[in-house]
Formats: C-alpha cells, structure tokens, sequence
C-alpha cells in the first residue's frame, strides 16, 4: 500500500510525505504500519491511501490531532485515533 500525508508546518508552508508499507518476503513479514515523522507539523490537511488492491482511499480529515496514532482500515470510513504510547528502551545488562 502506499500513503501521501499532506500537511502544514509552523511557518504556514505545505508538505507532503509519500510512504509504502507491505507484508514483506517469503522469510518475515513487516507490519502495516506506518510512522510518518512530519517534523515541526501543525496540521494534517489529507491523507490519500492507495491500498494493494488497488483501490485509492482520499481522505480529508480537516484538522487531525498531532502525534497520535492515527488508524486507517480499509473499507472503513472514519479513522480511529488513539494516544501513542511511548516506547521505553531499557538496556540489557549483559554486554560482549
């Protein structure tokens, strides 16, 4: 599948983020998520999906909350928003 994130940044300028995301090859597989870092990102104006059947998914969401976890399942309306938890990284005791 693949993703273009439209956005605004603190200056009032546009960009855009294009990613793709797939299952992965025969020996693993990748997960279906994406992580669009939008750096200094004030606002999401739309996010188009291009799914891996083909069918493209144009969604304008109007504001959408920064750093959030934003769902997007295919065949479904509205996205579901959620709160990111951050991730702790604790080191192993053990070294070589």
């Amino acid at each position: 599948s693949k993703v273009r994130i439209k956005y605004l940044t603190r200056d009032g300028s546009q960009h855009t983020v294009y990613k793709t995301v797939g299952s992965g090859s025969s020996f693993g597989a990748n997960e279906l998520q994406i992580s669009a870092g939008l750096n200094d990102a004030t606002e999401v104006l739309s996010i188009e999906v291009r799914w891996a059947n083909g069918n493209i998914e144009y969604i304008n969401y109007g504001p959408t909350p920064i750093e959030k976890l934003v769902v997007i399942t295919e065949g479904v309306s509205s996205p579901e928003v959620k709160p990111v938890i951050p991730q702790l990284l604790i080191e192993s005791a053990h070294h070589h």
